[in-house]
């Protein structure tokens, strides 16, 4: 519902990329159904998680506070 259907398939490669990445690839042949089931929840997560950062960032909500 977050993300206009526009936008859905290139946030959503972007979360698999990162969850294959912290899981090794793991899930790609050692998954079993149940497990995909969830792994497809986190993916729709992520990929809300990465659209509402990038909506965020271009609104300029993001503004840096303070730097060392």
């Amino acid at each position: 519902n977050v993300i206009p259907e526009a936008d859905f398939g290139r946030v959503a490669e972007r979360a698999s990329e990162y969850i294959d990445f912290i899981t090794f690839n793991r899930l790609k042949t050692d998954a079993t159904s149940r497990e995909l089931d969830e792994v497809i929840k986190c993916n729709c997560a992520m990929a809300e998680l990465i659209y509402n950062y990038e909506q965020s960032s271009q609104d300029g909500d993001m503004q840096k506070v303070s730097e060392k």
